[in-house]
């Protein structure tokens, strides 16, 4: 929204600047602070991307853009650009158990995608889930657990990068659910969990 503010009183600026009569007139020390500060308030509660509050935010300044005469650009004739977005959100409780012991969802464990439900089968294990760890597996109806990542690859950022792949081969050799073994130093699990453990919108 920052960046809205600074388009809303560039625009205002340059349409004005041929008459200064019109600048103090427009543009007062009292009606900026009006300004930012309902934009900036609790209510807004951040404007957070995708929000109620962000739509309410862009529609206040739509409409002080409608009050000064700037004409929309002829693409976008009521002023807003349409961005479509998708929020991803976390799950609330869950966990992972091998026999006897369970790993618990947010502290041991995460779910990167999947819905709700209970599932349960035979684990096999594929090392890194490469392609040829998988051309000879039967995991029909199983549960597919490899480590993250890859044996050539040492970051940790590439690795979640690589579970894509890991995904398709699973879901094309009719597995069930797809389990893998984190353990790296260089990002600990802690933030990890802070970073993919919480909902979040994206570019859809």
């Amino acid at each position: 929204m920052k960046l809205s503010m600074a388009g809303l009183l560039l625009l205002t600026l340059i349409g004005v600047k041929a008459q200064p009569e019109k600048i103090e007139e427009v543009i007062t020390p009292e009606k900026i602070r009006a300004h930012i500060g309902f934009l900036s308030s609790d209510a807004m509660r951040g404007r957070d991307t995708g929000s109620q509050e962000l739509k309410i935010a862009a529609e206040h300044i739509k409409s002080q853009f409608i009050s000064w005469g700037i004409q929309p650009h002829e693409t976008y004739p009521n002023f807003l650009q349409p961005v479509p977005l998708k929020t991803q959100t976390v799950a609330t409780s869950g966990g992972f158990t091998v026999g006897e012991q369970s790993f618990p969802l947010g502290r041991e464990a995460l779910l990167l995608s999947g819905g709700s439900g209970n599932w349960s089968g035979d684990i096999t294990y594929l090392g890194f889930g490469e392609i040829e760890d998988f051309e000879s597996a039967d995991v029909e109806g199983k549960i597919v657990v490899t480590r993250a990542g890859a044996a050539d690859v040492k970051s940790p950022q590439e690795w979640l990068g690589l579970r894509a792949a890991k995904v398709d081969r699973a879901k094309g050799k009719g597995a069930i659910a797809l389990v893998e073994l984190y353990n790296s130093p260089l990002v600990p699990w802690s933030y990890l969990v802070r970073v993919l453990g919480t909902s979040s919108t994206s570019l859809d």
